[in-house]
């Protein structure tokens, strides 16, 4: 790449040239090139209540091409609270927003000559891709073309941009962009209009986000849930406390919630519990404060119900030897 090193540090929420409108605004002069960078994004197809986010949104010119072309969902976001009070003001949805502090994933996300003012660019685009919804999103990136920076020279005004830190070709933008963990899906070169009469030449990219996905994984999680609902439905069907008023409960684990999830247990006729885990101890269950096995000691009429799997014959073997005689209900029950 091609970089500036060593000059000054831009502050984007104070001092930008990007905050007045007539340098990177919404004015008749700008107008044609918001049009094409509409154009070339929504070709492929995007519905019009498509949630679009314009970051480092200048004073809107994005955000009106395409409300004008009929987009219902569109939002900028700046560092600068000039930029984002300009949008406000001309009736756009704007956010004081930092790219590492993403509101949410979105179907569209524009950055329109932005990532040559960026410090940190691979910092910068591991932050932006969590703003693109995965597989289905679309991230669109513009930037000036720096291989056509001579060609395109007509005064030294147009020299070295003091806040423009990176400088690019198509193929190293994408390099970039591909290191982050983003796919191309369309590019090209082109030439804009900005602040002066004269064309700049740019160059765009459209990514994707790459879903991830294992198809191994899924299928052997749709398996195991699988055998877990069969495992649930047979406990359920087994299962019958609904003519037992009083209950004492050994274990308050996952097992227990489930089963008061699925309605199986009604914890209103739970009065005694117990649990080896002192976590628990003091907590109550229905109308039981839970204790510790030594302290538990419902009347000999109530049943006990144990919840575990696992450790059945060993929670059995210690209501014993607690000389406990109460009917214990197991899950196999």
């Amino acid at each position: 790449m091609v970089f500036a090193d060593g000059g000054p540090e831009m502050d984007y929420s104070s001092d930008s040239i990007y905050g007045c409108a007539d340098t990177h605004g919404d004015s008749q002069q700008h107008a044609p090139r918001f049009n094409e960078v509409v154009e070339r994004v929504t070709r492929n197809g995007i519905a019009t209540d498509a949630s679009i986010v314009d970051i480092g949104c200048a004073t809107g010119g994005l955000l009106h091409a395409y409300k004008a072309a009929g987009y219902l969902r569109v939002k900028g976001v700046s560092l600068s609270a000039a930029e984002v009070g300009f949008c406000q003001a001309h009736g756009l949805e704007a956010e004081l927003r930092s790219v590492e502090n993403p509101d949410r994933r979105h179907d569209v996300v524009m950055l329109s000559h932005v990532l040559e003012h960026v410090t940190d660019v691979q910092w910068f685009l591991a932050h932006l891709r969590r703003w693109v919804k995965p597989g289905t999103g679309i991230l669109y990136i513009e930037v000036p073309d720096a291989t056509h920076y001579d060609s395109h020279l007509t005064s030294v005004s147009q020299g070295f941009n003091s806040e423009h830190i990176n400088h690019f070709s198509l193929k190293l933008m994408q390099a970039a962009c591909v290191a982050a963990g983003m796919e191309v899906v369309e590019s090209g070169s082109a030439e804009a209009y900005f602040h002066s009469p004269n064309p700049s030449a740019i160059v765009w990219s459209t990514f994707r986000i790459p879903a991830p996905h294992d198809a191994e994984l899924r299928e052997s999680i749709g398996r195991y849930i699988e055998v877990l609902n069969k495992q649930m439905e047979g406990i359920i069907s087994r299962l019958d406390l609904k003519d037992i008023p009083t209950l004492a409960m050994w274990g308050l684990g996952q097992s227990t919630d489930l089963l008061i999830g699925a309605g199986t247990i009604d914890t209103a006729r739970i009065a005694y519990a117990t649990d080896t885990n002192p976590s628990y101890h003091g907590k109550t269950i229905g109308k039981a404060t839970v204790v510790s096995p030594e302290e538990f000691a419902p009347p000999a009429d109530v049943p006990i119900l144990v919840c575990a799997q696992q450790s059945k014959d060993a929670i059995v073997a210690r209501i014993r030897e607690l000389g406990l005689p109460n009917r214990v209900i197991t899950l196999e029950d």
